[in-house]
């Protein structure tokens, strides 16, 4: 039984290309990878990497290049990307309009997932701000108006799925069938709509960024030796070879046009070769580089405040 399960759970997990339309050559993103980053991802962006304070185990690096970046102001021209994979960050961003946005300006089709409005209300994630579910070819966010719905509920699954295996394995190989997760699949427009609250009291746990002004190559260097890697188990393993099988067509792509495809994440403009790594001439601002670590957080940029951003223009 635990030897057909696991088969399962390995097809489901291979066929998402499949089950998403993606062609075998084309440039994929992941955006918010965190410390599960999908299988047929060319790319990999994230804002956070030392505070694990959002996800559940620490960032995930390999290979693969990983851009350091806001998902609401992402680095990359328009439609420089083929397909984009949004999973389970839509629900932290306070902001889910601006996202959707930026995941329709970066590419020409993409994949969205969240917990589902049950799952959240079942367990609950304190530093989740809202509750959604996909209707009407576009996904709903409603305001969460605490941090877990229910204190008891969230205890009694807490427990449940912490020291029960067989529970525990039942929820995982049944999410979907379970209606746990919202999925959005779209083309051409990233589609949502946002229901807030009047008032919002309630506090939540976030993420943070080391440095809150611009940071070094050397510095990022440091932050970098802070991020553990953890072992690869006998499973772990085998899926990594899996994965890069499925990215045969496409990583060599990826990378030859990685360089082309970054820009400014302000105002969106060229990046040239920088003493730290990339520049913005009209936004004075460095961008470090570590190999194959790119830091392109607005943060870099002197003075930047979110609301500066008003005027933001799009990539050609």
């Amino acid at each position: 039984m635990a030897i057909t399960r696991s088969l399962r759970n390995l097809r489901r997990w291979w066929d998402f290309p499949r089950r998403h339309n993606i062609p075998p050559d084309a440039v994929v993103l992941d955006v918010g990878c965190g410390n599960w980053p999908n299988m047929r991802a060319n790319i990999l962006a994230d804002k956070f990497l030392v505070d694990d304070s959002e996800r559940g185990q620490p960032l995930a690096l390999d290979h693969r290049p990983l851009i350091v970046c806001d998902a609401l102001y992402l680095p990359f021209k328009d439609k420089s990307v083929d397909y984009v994979i949004c999973s389970h960050l839509a629900e932290h961003v306070e902001d889910p309009e601006a996202l959707f946005r930026e995941l329709s300006r970066v590419a020409g089709a993409g994949y969205v997932e969240c917990p589902g409005r049950i799952w959240e209300m079942l367990h609950g994630w304190e530093y989740h701000r809202w509750y959604v579910t996909t209707q009407g070819g576009e996904m709903l966010f409603e305001e969460k108006p605490r941090p877990l719905h229910d204190s008891e509920m969230h205890a009694w699954y807490d427990n449940l799925f912490k020291n029960d295996r067989e529970f525990e394995q039942f929820f995982i190989d049944n999410i979907e069938r379970l209606g746990m997760v919202s999925m959005y699949d779209w083309v051409g427009e990233a589609r949502c709509s946002v229901r807030r609250l009047p008032q919002s009291v309630w506090e939540r746990t976030t993420s943070r960024l080391e440095s809150r002004g611009p940071v070094s190559r050397e510095e990022l260097a440091t932050q970098l030796g802070r991020v553990p890697t953890p072992p690869l188990s006998r499973n772990e393993s085998i899926k990594k070879r899996l994965a890069a099988r499925a990215r045969r067509a496409s990583d060599g792509r990826a990378l030859g046009r990685l360089r082309s495809m970054l820009c400014c994440p302000r105002c969106k403009g060229e990046l040239t070769d920088g003493k730290e790594g990339l520049s913005c001439a009209a936004c004075r601002a460095d961008f470090p580089v570590v190999g194959n670590i790119y830091y392109l957080v607005p943060e870099q940029i002197a003075g930047w405040r979110p609301e500066s951003l008003t005027d933001v223009v799009h990539a050609h």
